[in-house]
């Protein structure tokens, strides 16, 4: 977790939370999970990584803009598009890399260049 949030801090990622002792989900029998939050150098995306000994590693990734925002008689204001989006799932084993580190260097790359 610690190599990850050094490469992050390099390609200018912010790092929002970590967490080495979660406290959360089940009960692990070998040790504990651990958890970062990274957010992009111009704060629209955020990566959020789990790591559990029984399950593995597991990533997702939340965008803002919402882009499912529509403005309703209740909530009119254009601010509240900002809020955070639903977190989805990254497939680590689709993804091109030899190993964890690379795989979480490029995908920091791909969402820091402006779409």
């Amino acid at each position: 977790m610690t190599a990850v949030q050094a490469v992050g801090r390099c390609m200018g990622w912010q790092l929002l939370a970590s967490s080495a002792h979660l406290g959360s989900g089940p009960v692990e029998p070998l040790s504990n999970a651990s958890s970062c939050l990274l957010a992009s150098p111009n704060g629209d995306r955020m990566i959020a990584i789990r790591c559990e000994p029984s399950v593995g590693i597991q990533v997702f990734i939340a965008q803002s803009p919402r882009k499912d925002f529509f403005a309703s008689e209740l909530v009119q204001d254009k601010k509240w598009e900002n809020l955070g989006g639903a977190f989805k799932e990254i497939k680590l084993e689709k993804m091109e890399g030899k190993n964890f580190l690379n795989k979480m260097e490029l995908l920091m790359a791909c969402l820091s260049s402006p779409s």
